[in-house]
C-alpha cells in the first residue's frame, strides 16, 4: 500500500463521519498536518512492517527446516516450543457423502494418506483413524451440512 492510498483511505473514513464532513482536509490545513499526516505515516510504517514480515517469514518449506531453525523462527513471535517438540495441529475434515457409489459409512484414514491444505501444502495424519459417518457431528458450512471429523497432524 503506498502513502497516497493510506491518506486517501483516512480522508474517506473521516469524511463519512458526520462530525468531520465540513472539516478542511486539504494538504495545507491544520487538521491535515496535525491529524491525518502523522497517523498516515504511522499506518504506512505498520503496513510496510507487516508486508515485510509476511514476505520474509513464510514457511513454505517447513518440512526441510531443522528443529533449531524452527525454534529461531518461533522466537520472532516471542514463543518457544516446549522441550523442542513439534506442534500437533487439529485438522477438521468435512464429509458430505457416506461413500461414493456405495452404502458403507465407515471412513478409515491412515498415516500413509496424504492431505492437502488450501495453500497446497501436503501432510499426513499422525495416527490412524476410523470414523462412522452417521455418528460424526453435523456442521453447516456455506449453507451446506457436512459431517465433521477431527484428525491430528504435525
Amino acid at each position: 500500500m503506498n502513502f497516497t492510498d493510506v491518506i486517501n483511505t483516512m480522508k474517506a473514513v473521516l469524511s463519512a463521519d458526520p462530525r468531520f464532513v465540513d472539516m478542511d482536509m486539504s494538504e495545507s490545513s491544520v487538521f491535515y498536518n496535525t491529524i491525518i499526516l502523522p497517523n498516515a505515516i504511522l499506518a504506512k510504517n505498520t503496513f510496510d512492517i507487516n508486508e515485510s514480515i509476511k514476505n520474509n517469514l513464510q514457511i513454505t518449506n517447513y518440512e526441510n527446516l531443522s528443529k533449531e531453525e524452527m525454534d529461531l523462527l518461533a522466537e520472532n513471535f516471542f514463543v518457544t516450543r516446549r522441550s523442542s517438540q513439534n506442534t500437533v495441529l487439529e485438522i477438521k475434515l468435512y464429509f458430505n457423502n457416506p461413500a461414493i457409489g456405495g452404502t458403507v459409512d465407515l471412513i478409515q484414514i491412515n498415516t500413509t494418506d496424504i492431505f492437502k491444505t488450501s495453500s497446497n501444502q501436503s501432510f499426513n495424519p499422525i495416527s490412524n483413524y476410523i470414523f462412522t459417518y452417521s455418528t460424526l457431528p453435523i456442521e453447516s458450512f456455506n449453507g451446506t451440512n457436512y459431517r465433521a471429523a477431527t484428525i491430528c497432524r504435525l
